[in-house]
């Protein structure tokens, strides 16, 4: 929980931005990142419309975790290097020169490609630089109802639910329970 009230604070971080300011890098391979040139980067996926249409389930994503954040797509506004490939963000000529545009990689991922097609893109990555601000996080989704109330409680702790005249609890705007998520 306190991870999660951390970047709904502060932002989701790159490597390089969370070793700066003493932030645990738990779960990085440092070193791997600096010499490929992916520590300035904060990693994530795209989810197309056809992954939901289709209830992909999520660990079939390279990435897992018990928390998985949903950010709105004008995050790539900040610019964007992506691949179709996990590859630990390398920025090597001959990867750099054939990359994908961001167009190019959505336009595949939203076709409706066969399965075994589709899982060939399944590490498919896509680095913004530095940090994603918080407003951009539009949801949250968890694999419990007790990690939710866990995540919600340290979100009163520190401030950063609102409660209208109604007594409805919200996060920038967006109800808790919308914003918040147990299906995972």
């Amino acid at each position: 929980a306190d991870q999660v009230v951390n970047i709904l604070k502060n932002g989701l971080l790159s490597q390089e931005l969370r070793e700066k300011n003493g932030i645990g890098t738990k779960g990085f391979n440092i070193d791997r990142h600096y010499a490929l040139g992916g520590a300035q980067s904060v990693y994530t996926q795209i989810i197309t419309q056809i992954d939901i249409n289709s209830k992909r389930r999520l660990r079939t994503f390279y990435y897992t975790s018990p928390v998985r954040l949903y950010i709105s797509l004008d995050a790539l506004n900040q610019g964007s290097y992506q691949g179709v490939l996990d590859r630990c963000g390398i920025r090597g000529v001959q990867e750099y020169i054939n990359r994908p545009t961001i167009f190019d990689l959505t336009h595949t991922l939203a076709m409706n490609l066969p399965i075994f097609q589709r899982l060939d893109y399944a590490g498919h990555e896509i680095m913004i630089p530095d940090r994603i601000l918080p407003g951009f996080i539009k949801a949250i989704s968890v694999k419990s109802e007790m990690i939710k109330q866990q995540i919600i409680e340290r979100m009163r702790e520190e401030n950063l639910v609102r409660v209208d005249r109604n007594g409805q609890e919200s996060y920038n705007g967006i109800p808790i329970n919308e914003f918040i998520l147990t299906k995972h």
